[in-house]
């Protein structure tokens, strides 16, 4: 199905339009978004139209807010910005300044109350830019001088990508969200050529019963279930929305008003509708219900208590005359939160309890044309599966977290007898082989000041019919997309560190990272350890061992130096890959320094040698710390390559790590977001 925004004109008529001033016991409230603003002051009639005289605050959120007592009557203002006027641009209650542009008003009724705001229409204001419209982007330009085999360093095409986000916030109730793009690289195309294009949208529409989302390539939701039936998908955890259109809804606390306030019990109501983007037939359906129950005794302890179900269903299409497969999942789950507090502590202590089963099947339904005349339409099961995940965790007032859990996954396939892949077509004998994994987690949280460590500890047992089950099915239902049933996931991605345990019986990584931070000679600085750690079980040498050192200096409030050395090594017979420093065999070592110039918070300017670790997502347009495994993962068609067979895989391995080390570049880049 293809879905529109139309249906948000159906539910226009539920707006109440609400300023950004708002009214609490200390006075009036006004508030202002600017999170990389330095100063910013209200300006107006309630203060002579003093630019300093009230100065707000800003907050963790970006969020600058001031409150002040007002007499009864109208009164003008506006935001000064860094220097700038600016109006209100989440009040629709404005008047012709006198100057070409606009004031925001708030009015006071005779009992020092807020007057609220009617509804209006505006065909334009007299100013440079709507108060109603905000401009957000981002520009990203990278440069990189390759070497490598060349005697000296030769610029690649250079990369020029602009962001482009235009919100429209009518109120606090409804925004809308488009996101236009230019890319040289991704266009294929000489910068002058390149186009404007488009790229991501959403629509939020906030009402006293429901709320709506409608989304366009905007990943927007996972569901708050601990395995998280939607969302949460491949190793960077995406949102579900990315590479789909659609419209998403969930209840507010005004459509459950038949439940008396004395009862502490809130209901929630969930579902979304949304198709695949592009020429792929895919319609996806979720919904959820959640009952949760809050309370409060005289010795200041809390509870919460939790309990939800959920159904998801997915549609695709191979052929649209006669090949339509189904996939069907439902879940439930329990959850338990319970603060503890005494005196003295400054935070409470946590306690955290949850469980989930989910269950899922897959079918096919196609027509059979087999040897008779008659054509048979034929609705077969070829896949089901279930999931257990039972997890608790304990927050202490200072410093530490606690985690463990344990999850049980099931993967029932259908074979058709002497055949070594799954079966799609019918079969009077068809046997089933079950593919399952117990995995077991254990972490720890500890954060100070100047200090901070994660440990974390995975152990799994497999099991799985080897005659049976073929590396391709193994690899895609099982470790691709972590088992959890969503073999048809956009973003399923296996860990660097786990390609030497794969296919093994059980399997074991810990990671441990530490993080220190203090002053040299008053200059601030930060040490990083990350190692990580793979075994084929406990009493196993270690087959991989990845060594990352991070540094960062600020030698001036502007100026920061930066370096990152990769050290892997290797311990792998069956692979062939064995790490020895003294004779210099399967060595291998990546290293990025950079020098970075912060011209404001918005603007950064940076020269680098060696391939970043940090890179822009290409999915959610975010920097993360993603840039060595894509470029070990493109070398040589690697990730490609591992998808389809085992054979081979170490010298992959080594041709990708040879490239990464080998890679000579000097990258001048610069990020501009305003």
């Amino acid at each position: 199905m293809k879905f529109s925004f139309i249906i948000l004109l159906f539910v226009l008529m539920f707006i109440s339009l609400n300023s950004a001033v708002k009214e609490t016991d200390s006075g009036i409230e006004f508030n202002y978004e600017a999170p990389n603003a330095q100063t910013v002051f209200l300006a107006g009639s309630l203060n002579d139209w003093n630019t300093t005289k009230n100065p707000l605050k800003k907050d963790e959120n970006g969020i600058w807010k001031t409150t002040i007592k007002l007499s009864s009557g109208k009164h003008s203002y506006k935001f000064v910005v860094d220097g700038n006027w600016f109006f209100d641009q989440d009040n629709p209650n404005i008047e012709d300044d006198g100057y070409g542009g606009s004031n925001s008003l708030v009015e006071i009724d005779t009992g020092g109350k807020l007057v609220k705001v009617k509804t209006q229409i505006f065909s334009g204001v007299k100013s440079t830019f709507n108060p109603k419209v905000y401009f957000h982007g981002r520009y990203y330009t990278q440069n990189i001088f390759d070497k490598n085999n060349n005697e000296r360093y030769y610029l690649d095409k250079p990369e020029h990508d602009l962001n482009l986000g235009i919100k429209i916030k009518f109120n606090n109730d409804f925004e809308g969200y488009t996101v236009l793009n230019i890319n040289n690289n991704a266009e294929g195309s000489e910068m002058w050529k390149t186009h404007l294009n488009y790229k991501r949208t959403y629509l939020k529409l906030k009402t006293n019963y429901f709320n709506v989302n409608a989304f366009d390539d905007y990943g927007m939701i996972t569901s708050d279930d601990p395995l998280h039936i939607i969302g949460d998908e491949g190793k960077y955890h995406y949102d579900f929305g990315y590479g789909y259109r659609g419209v998403y809804a969930e209840s507010s606390d005004g459509i459950f008003k038949f439940i008396p306030s004395q009862i502490p019990l809130k209901i929630k109501a969930q579902v979304l509708y949304a198709d695949e983007l592009g020429d792929a037939e895919g319609d996806y359906q979720f919904g959820r219900t959640s009952f949760k129950y809050s309370h409060s005794n005289k010795e200041n302890q809390e509870l919460d208590l939790k309990i939800g179900g959920s159904l998801f269903k997915a549609k695709f299409k191979e052929h649209a005359d006669y090949e339509i497969y189904d996939y069907n999942c439902k879940e439930l789950d329990f959850s338990l939160n319970k603060n503890f507090f005494q005196n003295g502590w400054k935070n409470p202590m946590n306690l955290q309890i949850q469980t989930e089963y989910l269950f899922f099947d897959d079918t096919k339904e196609f027509l059979d044309f087999g040897y008779d005349p008659y054509i048979i339409l034929v609705n077969q099961t070829w896949l089901t599966g279930s999931s257990t995940f039972l997890g608790t965790s304990v927050t202490f007032p200072v410093a530490l977290k606690l985690s463990a859990s344990y999850r049980k996954n099931d993967l029932n396939f259908y074979f058709e007898e002497d055949q070594d892949q799954i079966i799609y077509l019918p079969s009077p004998d068809l046997i089933k082989e079950t593919i399952s994994k117990d995995r077991f987690t254990f972490s720890s949280n500890f954060e100070t000041e100047s200090f901070s460590s994660y440990l974390e500890l995975q152990y799994w047992k497999n099991s799985f019919p080897d005659s049976l089950v073929s590396w391709a099915d193994y690899y895609k239902y099982l470790e691709k997309t972590d088992g959890n049933g969503r073999w048809f996931q956009k973003y399923s991605e296996v860990p660097f560190e786990k390609y030497t345990v794969l296919g093994y019986k059980t399997g074991l990584i810990w990671k441990a990272n530490f993080s220190y931070r203090n002053k040299i000679f008053k200059f601030p600085f930060e040490f990083k350890l990350d190692n990580t750690f793979a075994h084929q079980d406990f009493l196993y040498v270690p087959k991989y061992i990845e060594n990352i050192v991070v540094f960062k200096l600020d030698i001036s409030p502007k100026w920061n130096l930066y370096t990152n050395t990769r050290i892997p090594y290797y311990n792998d017979d069956v692979l062939n890959l064995k790490t020895d420093f003294k004779e210099n065999i399967d060595v291998f070592y990546a290293n990025y320094s950079e020098v970075m110039y912060h011209l404001s918070d918005n603007i950064k300017l940076s020269l680098g040698w060696g391939v970043n670790p940090e890179t822009l997502n290409s999915v959610t347009d975010e920097f993360y710390q993603g840039g060595r495994e894509e470029f070990l993962e493109s070398a040589d068609n690697f990730a490609e390559f591992v998808e389809s067979t085992y054979r081979g895989m170490g010298e992959k391995i080594r041709n990708a790590e040879i490239q990464l080390k080998r890679e000579q570049r000097i990258t001048l880049q610069a990020v501009v977001t305003f």
